[in-house]
């Protein structure tokens, strides 16, 4: 098997659509040697793992609706209860998603 045939079956096996198309019109002798110059399977290796940390990580977490807030009529201590919450949120180093009509001039509240 010469090296262009070796690169077409490279970037078949990984799913390389793209440049295996520029591959099979160009036969690029640079292309080719970039080619097989790529570990594609330690590529492959590093993204399972991501993949898999990403799922520990992220597998007890869940999507909760919440109740509509409007600031305007909340008491001092009810927004200082919910800028704690939101600080320790952000220390925890988890996520707090807040979501508010647009188009209505919104502006935050502190």
């Amino acid at each position: 098997m010469n090296k262009y045939e070796q690169a077409i079956e490279i970037l078949k096996k990984y799913k390389q659509n793209r440049v295996l198309i520029e591959l099979e019109n160009n036969k690029n002798e640079e292309l080719i040697k970039q080619v097989l110059s790529i570990n594609f399977q330690q590529i492959e290796n590093i993204k399972t793992k991501i993949e898999e940390e990403k799922q520990k990580k992220f597998a007890n977490d869940t999507i909760e609706k919440i109740e509509c807030i409007d600031g305007n009529k909340l008491s001092s201590e009810e927004k200082r209860e919910y800028e704690d919450i939101g600080n320790k949120v952000i220390k925890e180093e988890k996520y707090a998603v807040v979501t508010m009509a647009g188009g209505q001039r919104n502006k935050a509240w502190t």
